[in-house]
């Protein structure tokens, strides 16, 4: 292991720092200590062009230039950005900072923040068992196994235990390690950070993104300069987590892309939130941002297939689910539902059969379960379809479309009493669907926001509503005609009424309803 403590007197007289590097290392500095990804990138540059020579540059600019590219990396990967190019680059620089000088002594040293006496090697192997941020999106995985990453975290941290009280950097990079395992979280003493700490926004902003500090501190951060943008894209995401104010995210995302426009973490959650909000075009460009930087990242491609498909570009779906499943290893399962949910609505059964039922290998929830037991039942494979619905009702009793499909499979096999139970439960599961989309529609006139983003989420509403109301008229009919099998024509009448109150089966109800005794 590569020792870079301070060997003290070369005995000589040493020059110092030129004026020019003095400015820099206090204008780096400076940047660093305020921490913002911008910041830090600004600080990198200028020692940088201090470390270009020759001459050799001072220790103490190197050692700063480590500090920046250090932190720089693991912003990039709290931020989804490839952090590669940043982290060799410290580790070069670290090699450097480590080779004897004449004489068997070691370049080395630097103010404080600088971290002066630091062992490298050790800290970035501990900066390189870091994956980002816990409540960042996942673009990748951990090397390790969680038990071995543990053990070697608390390893490395112990090594570098002189050092992390007083370093920022070393702080830095051990919080950022300690945050991601909530046994190692819950040490954490955020008090003592900050007294060794004090005016650090640096490390005020991961604190607090640790979950140790308050959302108020990361707001001053934003209040007080307006470089850092990932403190808006954190305030977004706390805003999902705790009021679920979808719309206010989605602002904060939005001001935070614009000063972050190429950070992948940052386009998901503002397209995420466009997706809820059901802003389906300006989702999928947000999408397509993303996977120009980022081609293989899985969340935001199954985002964009989400979107294709619920704007009906069912092909375009299927080609990008395609390309999911082809990359492997993440949301395979996800893949396969929409790719077959995709074929199913082209048509292509077959191959929506297929898909459906390796989603159910893969994973296991009430749609996965619906899909393939609707596709079983247009190909009339009753047995399948109905071991399949059912369940997906148990895993979901509010489940209506899978209540729907059970009477058909039912009434598929004349099983009238099966059939009418199925249809009079799915009566009362659509009709509350349309309820609830009513209510929606109701609060989203009392609520304020942009007209877009309300006509949107007004146009969801009203369309659920509408096809709730319908379905709940066509299951009255069918309960109906059921009941009519089971040779009870007054349960049957009732259930004609409900479905004569909808436009859309009044003929069809009222032709049936000849065909019964009048009740005496």
């Amino acid at each position: 292991m590569l020792a870079t403590s301070v060997v003290a007197g070369t005995g000589c007289a040493a020059r110092g720092p030129s004026a020019e590097t003095t400015a820099a290392l206090s204008n780096a500095g400076a940047l660093v200590r305020q921490g913002c990804f911008l910041c830090l990138q600004e600080a990198v540059s200028i020692l940088e062009k201090q470390v270009s020579g020759p001459p050799a540059p001072p220790a103490t600019v190197t050692a700063r230039l480590v500090e920046a590219r250090i932190l720089e990396g693991l912003r990039q990967r709290e931020l989804g950005i490839d952090s590669s190019v940043a982290f060799a680059r410290a580790r070069e620089l670290a090699g450097a900072l480590s080779a004897p000088r004449p004489g068997g002594r070691h370049r080395s040293g630097g103010p404080q923040g600088a971290s002066e006496g630091i062992d490298y090697t050790a800290l970035l192997d501990l900066a390189d068992l870091v994956s980002g941020d816990p409540m960042a999106p996942v673009f990748g995985t951990r090397a390790l196994p969680y038990p071995q990453w543990q053990a070697r975290v608390k390893s490395l941290s112990e090594t570098l235990a002189n050092a992390i009280p007083s370093s920022r950097l070393a702080t830095y990079v051990a919080l950022s390690a300690a945050c991601e395992d909530r046994q190692m979280r819950e040490a954490l003493d955020a008090g003592a950070i900050a007294k060794a700490h004090p005016d650090t926004p640096l490390l005020t902003w991961r604190v607090a993104t640790c979950a140790l500090g308050p959302d108020e501190s990361v707001a001053a951060l934003a209040e007080q300069d307006l470089r850092w943008h990932e403190a808006l894209w954190y305030l977004g995401r706390r805003q999902l987590a705790t009021s679920r104010d979808v719309r206010r995210a989605a602002e904060l995302f939005a001001r935070a892309a614009v000063g972050l426009p190429d950070a992948p973490a940052v386009l998901l959650s503002l397209a995420g939130a466009q997706q809820a909000l059901r802003q389906l075009e300006p989702a999928l460009a947000t999408y397509d941002r993303l996977l120009a930087i980022s081609p293989t990242a899985r969340p935001a491609l199954l985002g964009r297939v989400i979107c294709l498909t619920h704007l009906g570009r069912h092909h375009e779906a299927v080609a990008t689910a395609t390309t999911m499943i082809d990359l492997g290893t993440f949301l395979v399962g996800d893949a396969r539902y929409w790719r077959g949910w995709n074929h199913y609505q082209l048509g292509s059964l077959a191959a929506a059969e297929a898909d459906a039922e390796q989603a159910l290998r893969l994973m296991s929830n009430t749609n996965a379960f619906t899909l393939a037991g609707v596709v079983k039942y247009e190909l009339t494979k009753l047995d399948e379809s109905e071991e399949r619905l059912t369940r997906a009702r148990e895993m979901d009793s509010a489940n209506c479309q899978a209540i729907w499909y059970l009477g058909l499979v039912h009434t598929a096999r004349r099983d009238w009493v099966a059939g009418a139970s199925d249809f009079t439960t799915a009566v009362s599961c659509y009709t509350q669907a349309a309820a609830t989309a009513r209510a929606e529609l109701e609060a989203l006139d009392r609520s304020t926001g942009p007209p877009e983003t309300r006509a949107s989420a007004r146009a969801e509403h009203e369309a659920t509503m509408k096809s709730s109301e319908l379905r709940a008229a066509q299951s009255a009919y069918n309960a109906a005609h059921c009941l009519v099998r089971t040779g009870n024509p007054s349960g049957a009448l009732h259930y004609l009424a409900i479905a004569a109150d909808h436009p859309g089966m009044k003929a069809q109800a009222e032709r049936l309803r000849t065909t019964l005794p009048v009740p005496h």
